[in-house]
């Protein structure tokens, strides 16, 4: 593996981790302990929430500005600086103000997929969880 490679999947799995570690359950008097359980925890409360929006954006863009929303059991950075921090302490990245800035334009959208990403990491099929019928 070469060493950009290698640095590419350790900053997936800051991401990975840093989602994990965003998930809250603390108002919906329910427990969950493993990654799985968080992300299916989230799915199904987001599906509760933006059936709506689902079928009218689709399920990808109805979770992207879900998560622009704030729901209170994914507890995502919001604020530039905090989001400048994370990029540069936790992923190790220099950056100018420009780039800065597209980072900023585009934080919503790499959550969203870097979400979807570890829920098929995790085994599960975030599209099909979403549109299933229960």
């Amino acid at each position: 593996m070469t060493k950009t490679n290698k640095k590419i999947k350790q900053r997936k799995e800051i991401v990975n981790n840093y989602l994990l570690n965003s998930i809250s359950t603390d108002g919906y008097n329910m427990e969950v302990s493993t990654d799985q359980e968080k992300l299916l925890f989230v799915i199904s409360n987001f599906k509760k929430e933006k059936e709506h929006d689902i079928k009218r954006y689709g399920v990808e863009k109805a979770f992207i500005n879900h998560l622009q929303g704030l729901p209170s059991y994914i507890n995502i950075d919001y604020e530039y600086y905090k989001i400048m921090e994370f990029v540069k302490n936790e992923l190790g990245y220099v950056l100018t103000d420009k780039e800065g800035d597209k980072i900023l334009s585009n934080w919503w959208e790499y959550m969203g997929t870097s979400f979807i990403k570890l829920c098929n990491k995790e085994k599960i099929n975030f599209i099909e969880e979403v549109l299933k019928n229960e």
